[in-house]
């Protein structure tokens, strides 16, 4: 009897390309959880660039 063997390779590449951007706001609150009810956990300045490594429907994950 012939088996098949299948090989999944799993490579270092994001479901997505990642993307970078430029905060324009004054002040990007960043928070816990994708909602505006969330623990704030930091704020990052006008100018700083940041990478998205994921997005939903209102918020991005940095």
């Amino acid at each position: 009897m012939n088996k098949i063997i299948f090989l999944f390779l799993v490579l270092n590449f994001p479901l997505f390309s990642q993307e970078n951007f430029t905060v324009n706001a004054n002040t990007l609150r960043v928070r816990n959880l994708p909602s505006s009810n969330a623990e704030i956990v930091g704020k990052l300045n006008k100018g700083i660039e940041v990478t998205i490594i994921s997005k939903s429907d209102k918020f991005e994950e940095i």
